[in-house]
């Protein structure tokens, strides 16, 4: 099975950023206003923080998948 950095890279983003807007969620059914600027700021840097974060863990699963092929080869 061949494995392809971009997908691995692409789906950590795509859970990240899941996971910051399942945060906003659940923070707007606590607490149901509507958000000023500064709050809608923070939540731009929550989804971006929380998307960079998911892009970094797939990368880092996509090297050590390929680090487990590599050893498995020899």
């Amino acid at each position: 099975m061949k494995y392809n950095k971009r997908t691995f890279i692409i789906v950590g983003l795509i859970l990240g950023f899941l996971c910051g807007v399942l945060l906003i969620i659940k923070a707007y059914t606590q607490f149901p206003s509507l958000p000023g600027p500064f709050e809608l700021c923070i939540q731009i840097l929550i989804l971006g923080f929380l998307g960079a974060m998911g892009l970094a863990l797939g990368f880092i699963v996509y090297l050590i998948t390929t680090l487990f092929r590599r050893k498995r080869r020899k």
